[in-house]
């Protein structure tokens, strides 16, 4: 594990399908401005979408931007694409660059696409100046054509923080698509899963696959910080989550003013929709949103922190540790139940120690594989049993850890790692 890249989101299908719009939109003529919330860095996405410009063979010019903010989006055009511009107090205006490369004649020359490199790193300022720049050379170019070609498409990936509503609104010529609704738990989960070196899935692996996503959703940073630092309780990871808030400047007033308690005090909503709503744009924009297939729209677990949401927080660690301890429990109680079958025959579930409720009772005479924890406990406390004492430990272990559970209580990595390390020992699989 070296950092956040380990996290190849390029495998996701979220990640896919948003490289397949950008580059349909641009393959029918159309310019593409891109948002992304913070922290996700734009180097993954446009690479994804200059192999697969290239794979459908457009000719690419990429433009690097530079730290000055002197130089406007239409300057760097004509010094780029080689415009010639006759008059140097002429304004660098789209339309006046549009009638620039109009004036060439060599229309083969043009790129099809221009990819606009490092605007995510720009201040909002030079940002918001190329997306009017974009926005009205996208309405321009639509009634242009020379020969059988139209004016190069111009393609923005840019941070959508402080943005005003006015630039993100329809126009002609320009799509407008968000990093939004992807990974998923599941998503994230796999992306864990294959981030390891393939020789080992033991069982903090398989805690990390579970748990990580659970907090971080689809803060990829977060997930980072909590694959270093796995084994977290509450406390610390209240503590924790709070110094990554502080580290971003979030604050409970200015998640306030991103529209956080209103959200906070709704249950979450799944959401279909290509882009976040207006109302939770900025929360998004800031990265401080997830949107998952599997539990829709939900705070950031650090803004949930800011907020003293401790309920929700463990909410979310118990949620990934069920997911994961849950079947293996239930597993090494069914090994354990087959083992006492096979030595004792029938008469262990009864006939030993009696139930504590007639509910026990009548599942008992129905399944012995029905044989919840405590009584599975008791009878391996009897004298008969002597042949599985072994057993008693893993019993108590596995006891704990669910009426943990049952009670939605998080558990402690410790605990699900004795326990694990105590199926292995007896043999049981896990």
């Amino acid at each position: 594990m070296n950092n956040v890249s380990w996290l190849d989101l390029s495998a996701c299908d979220g990640f896919r399908r948003l490289v397949d719009s950008l580059s349909d939109d641009l393959g029918d003529r159309r310019n593409v401005l891109l948002l992304l919330p913070a922290p996700v860095p734009d180097d993954s996405i446009l690479d994804a979408l200059g192999v697969r410009l290239d794979e459908r063979s457009f000719l690419v010019q990429r433009i690097y931007l530079s730290d000055d903010e002197t130089i406007g989006p239409g300057q760097l055009l004509i010094d780029e694409l080689g415009v010639p511009w006759p008059d140097a107090a002429e304004p660098c205006s789209a339309s006046n660059v549009i009638r620039g490369l109009l004036r060439q004649s060599d229309v083969d020359a043009w790129p099809d696409v221009i990819v606009v490199q490092g605007l995510a790193a720009q201040t909002c300022g030079t940002r918001d100046r190329w997306i009017w720049f974009g926005r009205e050379w996208a309405g321009l170019s639509q009634g242009v054509r020379v020969v059988s070609r139209g004016l190069p498409r111009i393609c923005l990936v840019a941070r959508a923080n402080d943005m005003a509503s006015p630039l993100l609104g329809e126009t002609v010529g320009l799509s407008i698509r968000y990093w939004w609704g992807f990974p998923s738990v599941l998503e994230h989960s796999l992306l864990i899963r294959n981030s390891s070196d393939g020789l080992s899935f033991g069982a903090l692996e398989r805690w990390r696959e579970k748990v990580i996503p659970a907090i971080a959703g689809q803060d990829i940073d977060l997930a980072e910080h909590l694959w270093r630092e796995p084994d977290i309780d509450m406390r610390v990871l209240l503590s924790f989550l709070r110094e990554v808030a502080a580290s971003r400047g979030w604050t409970r007033s200015r998640l306030t003013a991103w529209n956080a308690l209103d959200l906070a005090h709704r249950p979450s909503s799944r959401s279909r929709s290509p882009a976040p709503d207006e109302r939770v744009r900025e929360l998004w924009a800031q990265g401080a949103l997830s949107n998952t297939l599997e539990h829709g729209i939900e705070l950031s677990a650090v803004a949930q922190a800011v907020l003293g949401k401790e309920a929700d927080i463990a909410h979310r660690l118990w949620r990934g540790q069920a997911g994961l301890l849950l079947p293996m429990l239930d597993t090494v109680r069914l090994q354990i139940c087959g083992e006492l079958d096979r030595r004792y025959g029938t008469k262990w579930a009864l006939d030993w120690v009696y139930p504590e409720t007639n509910r026990e009772v009548e599942e008992l005479r129905t399944s012995h594989f029905s044989c919840e924890w405590g009584h599975l406990e008791s009878v391996l406390a009897c004298g008969e049993s002597q042949a599985l004492w072994s057993r008693r430990r893993i019993v108590s272990l596995a006891r704990h850890l669910r009426n943990e559970l049952a009670h939605y209580k998080p558990c402690a990595l410790k605990d699900y790692a004795e326990f694990v390390t105590e199926a292995n020992r007896l043999g049981l699989q896990c």
